[in-house]
């Protein structure tokens, strides 16, 4: 079981990190053929810039946008994951990838504006 749950975990921080650092091929192939099609000067300098981003964030391994949302997690698991704590480990991933800097410590307490700096606030990782 722990081989199972070491796998999970690391797989599972490998995508949040993965989803922050970089976007999808088909998104990529739009931007590139809205660059190749664009008329406009202004336009092509801020298609050529989101693309210079993507670029330099999967190499330096950086965030594609400074402020990336709070991480939306939907996660499906078989049998053998049942005695796995999925939501202790996402919980992790996502304080783990805030204090690495790939995600922005932005997620505050809705009542008290509190900040925790990790996004590891209450009721952020309920299943």
């Amino acid at each position: 079981m722990k081989r199972i749950e070491s796998k999970f975990k690391e797989s599972f921080y490998e995508s949040l990190v993965r989803g922050v650092t970089g976007v999808s091929p088909d998104v990529l192939q739009l931007m590139e053929e809205a660059l190749a099609e664009e008329k406009s000067s202004p336009a092509k300098g801020m298609l050529e810039a989101m693309l210079k981003n993507v670029e330099l964030a999967q190499k330096l391994k950086k965030g594609v946008c400074q402020s990336p949302g709070i991480p939306c997690i939907y996660v499906r698991c078989g049998p053998e994951m049942a005695r796995i704590d999925v939501q202790k480990i996402s919980r992790e991933s996502i304080m783990r990838a805030t204090r690495e800097g790939y995600l922005r410590p932005s997620i505050v307490h809705p009542l008290t504006r509190k900040n925790t700096g990790d996004n590891s606030g209450a009721r952020h990782t309920q299943f």
